[in-house]
């Protein structure tokens, strides 16, 4: 399978166009030849690699890339390679098997069955983080399950726009017979945070969410939170919690 260099002059055009853009994209060929891209799109939280229709990038030339193949999850303009076992042949970064998860770097050459793909992420020289929330800390009354996103808002009742897709992250919660201390749950989670910024979570139903304090000031609990929506207040009536807090460098 050709290597996904730029081969003509449009090639090369095509790919200069999308480096403006500043968003990640994936360059590759398809059994023709010929060049195909494909975008991470602002406020994706995922994307999935294989042959089958389902997939956002389709291989399904490749006999050797399996229906589902492996997935990228996006946080930001961060891409991270996930393949967990779901391949039967693997997938590859610059040579080397992934057995998890692999953050993504520009330029890496990525493989899937024999199609091989050009990860670029060219950034934007103005969106430099504040500062990276390094590891999320989870204490949560039962098992559970959200993904983690940036809202832009200010303090108090304010209406908060979601800017960016974190992680998804599973806990487990307590154990039935838990007493003092809470059990503490940490992720790697590598989340870019900018001034202004605060850690939102994405879930059909999880517990409400409080401050480190245990104050009223809760990010977010059931319902989500609707793109632009305000926060909601605290409902003491709630049986059911769970504390979030991150680590930053």
């Amino acid at each position: 399978m050709p290597r996904p260099r730029a081969a003509t002059a449009a090639d090369l055009k095509a790919q200069i166009e999308a480096e403006r853009t500043g968003r990640p994209f994936l360059v590759y060929r398809n059994q023709d030849g010929e060049q195909r891209l494909a975008f991470v799109e602002a406020g994706a939280a995922e994307l999935w690699i294989g042959r089958s229709s389902s997939a956002q990038i389709q291989l399904d030339w490749d006999e050797e890339v399996s229906a589902l193949h492996a997935q990228l999850e996006v946080v930001g303009h961060e891409c991270t390679l996930v393949d967990e076992g779901l391949s039967r042949n693997g997938s590859f970064v610059n040579g080397e098997r992934v057995s998890g998860q692999r953050r993504l770097r520009d330029e890496d050459m990525l493989r899937f069955g024999k199609t091989v793909v050009l990860y670029r992420s060219p950034g934007l020289p103005d969106a430099k983080p504040t500062a990276i929330a390094a590891e999320a800390l989870t204490a949560a009354g039962g098992p559970g399950h959200f993904r983690l996103q940036l809202a832009k808002a200010k303090p108090g009742p304010e209406k908060a726009k979601i800017v960016r897709q974190g992680p998804k992250i599973n806990y487990q919660g307590q154990d039935p017979n838990w007493d003092d201390p809470y059990e503490v749950e940490k992720f790697n989670v590598n989340v870019p945070v900018h001034e202004g910024e605060y850690l939102a979570i994405k879930a059909r139903k999880t517990s409400m969410v409080r401050c480190s304090s245990g104050g009223p000031n809760q990010l977010l609990f059931q319902p989500a939170l609707p793109v632009g929506g305000p926060f909601e207040p605290a409902d003491d009536t709630d049986g059911c919690w769970l504390l979030l807090e991150a680590i930053y460098e």
